[in-house]
């Protein structure tokens, strides 16, 4: 059975655009970078917030003039959605920009503490750590077309449903 001329050219271009064909998967995830702004850091409906305004929490931030670190006195911080607001781990240390947010859900954290240096991902709506990095060897996480570039670590790939895959070598 063939398909008519129409129908083959209205697949292909739909392809070539990379829009969705129904019965194929998704194109990649769709990782937005997240804005800073002082203490908050916003990735779509989600903030990030490294102040002390909602009672029990960090007792400070130290904010570089920069504006490309976010330090806690605790070493955590708070994640501000439609649901309420939960406490990140204390696993993920200082925040280092640019942060991405995956479909809408995941945050791509870079991260620092002492000489270790991470990429989390972090689900946002439940501040759970769905996933971390080996530790990178020194170097800031680069955006690729396909996920990002770890120093000392190498490629880390991310699924169309926005959780990463470290890239064999």
């Amino acid at each position: 059975m063939t398909r008519p001329p129409s129908r083959c050219a209205a697949l292909f271009f739909a392809l070539a655009l990379g829009a969705p064909v129904q019965g194929q998967a998704a194109p990649i995830c769709d990782l937005q970078p997240a804005a800073s702004w002082y203490t908050t850091i916003t990735a779509g409906v989600y903030r990030l917030l490294f102040d002390d305004e909602s009672g029990p929490g960090p007792e400070g931030v130290e904010l570089p003039p920069h504006g490309f670190a976010f330090v806690t006195n605790t070493d955590s911080f708070r994640i501000s959605g439609p649901s309420g607001t939960c406490w990140a781990s204390p696993e993920v240390g200082i925040v280092t920009m640019p942060v991405f947010m995956g479909n809408g859900r995941y945050l791509y954290i870079p991260t620092y503490s002492g000489g270790d240096a991470y990429l989390f991902v972090v689900d946002a709506a439940t501040c759970k750590t769905i996933w971390q990095s080996p530790d990178m060897e020194g170097g800031d996480v680069t955006r690729t077309p396909y996920g990002f570039f770890l120093p000392g670590v190498g490629q880390v790939l991310v699924k169309p449903n926005c959780l990463p895959r470290l890239k064999a070598p």
